[in-house]
């Protein structure tokens, strides 16, 4: 599945479409270097597609984050790494604000 191939007409389509085109905005800013910028004077090209992957990625980390604090407030804790996902992971070792981040870091669109 990339740009070129097939994907959904879902929100899931519009998300890996969305990715598939920044990982290649990436590796083209990559191949030309330090004056990827000046190309991208008027426009930066990973702009829409970094707005539907945090449109599709805000909502999960929204719900993890929630899921931290109903866990804090009860008492129960998801006390192996084995009994978490990796965005709860996130949730549970970072500041609220900082897990956008995180993930941002992560797909390296930020």
């Amino acid at each position: 599945m990339g740009p070129k191939g097939s994907s959904t007409t879902d929100t899931w389509g519009d998300f890996a479409s969305a990715f598939d085109e920044a990982q290649i905005n990436i590796t083209k800013r990559a191949r030309i270097g330090y004056l990827w910028p000046l190309l991208e004077l008027l426009e930066d090209r990973n702009s829409r597609h970094a707005k539907v992957i945090s449109g599709w990625l805000d909502p999960l980390v929204k719900r993890a984050l929630e899921e931290k604090k109903m866990a804090n407030a009860t008492g129960d804790s998801r006390t192996t790494v084995g009994d978490k996902t990796f965005l709860q992971h996130l949730a549970d070792s970072t500041e609220s604000e900082r897990v956008s981040i995180e993930i941002g870091n992560v797909v390296k669109l930020t």
